[in-house]
């Protein structure tokens, strides 16, 4: 028994992780934009062997500083239960900022985690803006994906939902359904209208703002701002997406038995996620001013978030009626 208790503090004890500082080193103690840039360079041309046993290293540092009890700590309004909203990115910010110190700052925080306030320098980030830099440090770990712009719009918020292994360090979270509303972050708009799949089948970068997808980005913040923060979201929905895809695409999308009303298809409507799929005309996918691509995304899927009677307030509703009316000369 004294032999396995000597070997599990050594993996739990930060100072003997000398994989995984030597890998973080090119960081230089801090996360920044070019720290960042810097480890990605260096990163490209480690050892795998290393970069793997650095990796379950990181996995260790996450599950002693991702916890309930650190989290409390976090931002202006700490972590306070699973029944208001939880700024759960800037708290992953601040714990990467913790680990790039190195192992004393690891092993301080896990000592006391009130002075995980001295590294959460990280700035809030408005709904729809991106944090720079970008993702967190599990995230940019295989760095040839995470220079694929579409592994990084689907894969960089890996580490916001607990896994399973770690939900037991946060208690008030416990339950599945409680720790997947971390999505419903103060950083991140609850409404998304995700209109990517148009730029992908159009050959264009799916991350260019001059593109489709930046348009979907506008109308998620304009869409956002007539409905509200996450607080004043409906309780009973989740994140609220309204995908764009090209009237081909969504043929084949959609199968026998699902439901479709007025060229909306519901792929589902719960407290975890609501996705409402739509279809553009070879004609609304062939328009070129930005302007007006953001102008008809705000009206479709403001159609789009009506037809199923989803359960927003009379005031609400009357906001996304008065959008979809203004902008049917649009589309539709």
């Amino acid at each position: 028994m004294a032999l396995f208790g000597s070997l599990f503090r050594k993996k739990s004890d930060p100072s003997s992780w000398d994989e995984l500082w030597t890998v973080l080193a090119p960081y230089g103690g801090r996360v920044t934009p070019s720290s960042t840039q810097t480890w990605l360079q260096a990163a490209a041309n480690m050892d795998p062997k290393m970069l793997a046993k650095a990796k379950g290293q990181l996995e260790r540092a996450y599950d002693l500083l991702d916890t309930e009890a650190v989290a409390r700590f976090a931002g202006e309004a700490p972590f306070t239960g699973s029944d208001r909203p939880f700024a759960r990115r800037r708290f992953l910010r601040t714990v990467d900022a913790v680990i790039v110190a190195g192992p004393e700052a690891v092993a301080r925080v896990v000592a006391d985690p009130s002075y995980l306030r001295s590294y959460d320098s990280s700035p809030a980030v408005a709904p729809y803006e991106t944090p720079d830099p970008e993702g967190y440090l599990g995230d940019r770990w295989d760095v040839e994906r995470w220079k694929d712009p579409l592994h990084r719009m689907i894969w960089k918020d890996v580490l916001v939902s607990l896994s399973t292994r770690r939900q037991k360090a946060w208690p008030s979270v416990a339950d599945d359904s409680a720790a997947q509303m971390f999505h419903l972050d103060p950083e991140y708009g609850w409404v998304d209208v995700d209109a990517s799949s148009i730029a992908a089948e159009q050959g264009a970068p799916v991350e260019a703002v001059d593109g489709w997808t930046g348009a979907g980005i506008e109308a998620s913040k304009r869409l956002y701002a007539a409905l509200g923060s996450v607080v004043e979201r409906p309780d009973v929905l989740g994140l609220v997406a309204v995908v764009v895809l090209s009237q081909a695409e969504w043929d084949g999308e959609a199968e026998d038995g699902d439901e479709v009303r007025d060229g909306v298809l519901n792929l589902g409507i719960d407290r975890q996620a609501t996705e409402l799929d739509i279809a553009f005309s070879a004609e609304e996918c062939a328009i070129e001013d930005q302007e007006e691509r953001v102008e008809l995304l705000v009206g479709r899927a403001a159609h789009a978030l009506l037809v199923f009677d989803l359960p927003f307030t009379g005031a609400q509703a009357a906001t996304l009626g008065e959008l979809a009316r203004s902008r049917e000369g649009l589309g539709r």
